[in-house]
């Protein structure tokens, strides 16, 4: 099961839905609990189960899935707090079963192969000057979070999803956002930042410093 290709495809067709119908929306647990679905489409039986699996030194030889919302990590921050150990969770997350320590941790501790963090803001609050910086910062955050994982699997990959609906691209300070994702993923590969607005998305990437930027539907 390619997880990397399944998860990259959901986002492309959860922006497509969004970009047709955003009101469908409404709270940024509707866009995680959709995201999850789409992800899971499809998916065969022998892939969404595992059979063995531990969960903590109580629960062993249990059948559960490798994808969960809202899983328990504790991360190291790549950039605050460098060596603590911080209580997190990630939106979505996809465990590494083919980890060799995967049944040797509990579930707080697995080793995750694909992590993705969500924003949900509306428009009106984004233009207020005063609460646009705090809104950037929590996408920078979840970009930060994301890092902290791939520091400790180089097979890691992170997506940041960032929703804005009713914000048109002119009103939208994208070349200073996009620099500020740029800083944040540069030589960190496998991280990846998208902004959803009104008709566009951007797509930020380390590839190089490249990214993919307005693509309409």
């Amino acid at each position: 099961m390619n997880w990397f290709r399944k998860v990259e495809d959901a986002i492309r067709k959860i922006i497509k839905e969004f970009m047709e119908n955003p009101y469908v929306f409404i709270y940024e647990a509707d866009i995680q609990a959709r995201l999850y679905s789409l992800i899971g489409q499809g998916v065969r039986n022998g892939d969404w189960f595992i059979r063995t699996a531990v969960i903590n030194n109580d629960i062993m030889n249990v059948q559960t899935t490798p994808i969960h919302t809202q899983l328990a990590i504790n991360a190291q921050s790549s950039e605050k707090d460098r060596g603590k150990r911080l209580k997190q969770h990630l939106d979505i997350g996809i465990w590494d079963i083919t980890n060799e320590t995967f049944n040797q941790r509990n579930y707080g501790e697995k080793p995750i192969l694909i992590g993705i963090e969500i924003k949900y803001h509306w428009a009106r609050i984004f233009k207020r000057v005063s609460d646009r910086h705090k809104l950037i910062a929590q996408h920078l955050a979840d970009i930060d979070k994301l890092a902290g994982l791939k520091s400790n699997n180089p097979d890691f990959v992170g997506h940041a999803l960032w929703f804005l609906p009713q914000m048109e691209i002119a009103n939208f300070p994208e070349p200073m956002i996009r620099n500020l994702i740029r800083q944040k993923i540069r030589n960190i590969g496998g991280l990846c930042s998208w902004i959803i607005l009104n008709h566009e998305y951007l797509k930020v990437e380390e590839a190089a410093v490249t990214y993919e930027k307005l693509h309409r539907y």
